[in-house]
């Protein structure tokens, strides 16, 4: 019984995000899109730094690591999606 009653729970997951998003390909571009705002908004934080070049490009792929490290899920969809 078990068994069933997580079906019926995903299944009406699945319908949920079917109802609300239409697609699969329109969920990922929010995800994409979400994820995409909040690394822009990090890496806007470094404009107003005093840096030079060079520690402002370390700061940003410290940011990018992290943030890569941190999703890792959401990098593995891109990945497998762009492939």
């Amino acid at each position: 019984m078990t068994s069933l009653t997580n079906q019926i729970q995903q299944d009406k997951k699945e319908a949920l995000l079917k109802y609300y998003f239409g697609s699969k390909e329109t969920l990922y571009c929010a995800i994409f899109a979400t994820r995409l705002k909040q690394f822009s908004d990090e890496v806007r934080k470094f404009e107003n730094l005093d840096l030079n070049p060079y520690q402002k490009l370390e700061a940003y792929l410290n940011t990018f690591i992290s943030q890569i490290a941190a999703n890792k899920d959401i990098h593995r969809l891109l990945c497998n999606q762009l492939a």
